[in-house]
């Protein structure tokens, strides 16, 4: 397990490197969209869709947690 958090306003870049990452490849390529420019993604046009990143997340065998506090 494990969590990541942005105290800041920005957005928050991360780096994974899962081995074997079969699962996380699916996650990905189920739900992500190729960049044209890395560096300069695409802005969000609003909040994340939360039920579909948990079904997904199923279909390729992880589980989100809630935060704990």
């Amino acid at each position: 397990m494990h969590a990541l958090h942005n105290p800041g306003p920005d957005w928050l870049r991360a780096l994974m490197w899962t081995a074997p990452g079969s699962q996380h490849v699916r996650f990905f390529e189920t739900l992500g969209e190729a960049l044209d420019d890395p560096s300069r993604p695409p802005q969000p046009d609003g909040p994340p869709d939360v039920d579909e990143l948990v079904r997904v997340a199923r279909k390729c065998g992880m589980e989100f947690l809630p935060p704990q506090h």
